[in-house]
């Protein structure tokens, strides 16, 4: 079983991704909030498995449902002495100082340097500019 929080009732979807980007001034005062935020971790992408059908009242949002989620996997370059799938290891992100097609695997939006995650699956090799020895991998935080 995933996180139970909530989110806009647009958003309220099965499948539906988002980034929990940390909690707005308006949440320090409801009532809503230890539901609401404090079972997300800022800067990490969730993906909605389920959407329940009760509504409640939001100043950001004007209404929320309870959703469960589960941090999505991501796909993410990692040194190769690091992958072996099934493992659990800590996500290190590539900082190389130039933009190349690797970026986003190299850089990830929802995935901060430094997230335990489980290596799922390795997908092959990743040609580096730099040389570096890396494998683009399916990764989940946790």
């Amino acid at each position: 079983m995933g996180k139970v929080t909530l989110i806009g009732k647009l958003q309220a979807r099965v499948g539906w991704e988002f980034i929990f980007l940390g909690e707005a001034t308006a949440c320090k005062r409801c009532r809503l909030r230890a539901v609401c935020v404090e079972s997300l971790q800022p800067e990490r992408r969730y993906t909605i498995k389920n959407v329940k059908r009760r509504v409640f009242k939001c100043q950001l949002h004007g209404e929320v449902v309870a959703v469960e989620v589960e941090p999505s996997p991501l796909e993410v370059a990692m040194e190769s002495r690091s992958v072996h799938e099934g493992a659990v290891t800590q996500f290190i992100e590539q900082n190389c100082g130039i933009a190349c097609w690797n970026k986003s695997l190299c850089k990830p939006v929802g995935l901060p340097s430094g997230t335990k995650v489980k290596v799922e699956s390795d997908l092959g090799e990743i040609d580096c500019p730099l040389g570096r020895s890396l494998r683009k991998c399916r990764v989940i935080p946790l």
